[in-house]
């Protein structure tokens, strides 16, 4: 677990409209601490085995597909299963 620090778990689901769609779970919260240099591989690895995300790769690749990889920052973030993906980028930005 290379670089980050996780509390509590939630889900989400990714793609094809998905960027507006959350998954359908109870509500649970994850906060997560982003340390500088995390690849946004490992950031999606850990997200999806947290439970935060569905699909890492899918995940991975919709951030490279809308360029949002490069304004991720390193820090504290707060995540519940009610957030979409797009959500979660617009946190991590």
């Amino acid at each position: 677990m290379t670089g980050a620090t996780l509390w509590v778990g939630g889900s989400f689901l990714l793609f094809q409209n998905t960027s507006t769609t959350p998954v359908e779970t109870p509500k649970r919260e994850l906060v997560l601490l982003i340390n500088r240099g995390l690849s946004p591989t490992e950031i999606s690895k850990t997200l999806f085995e947290y439970g935060i995300i569905s699909d890492a790769r899918k995940f991975f690749w919709a951030g490279k597909l809308e360029k949002r990889w490069n304004r991720v920052k390193a820090g504290e973030y707060r995540f519940d299963s009610s957030m979409t993906p797009s959500k979660i980028f617009q946190i991590l930005e």
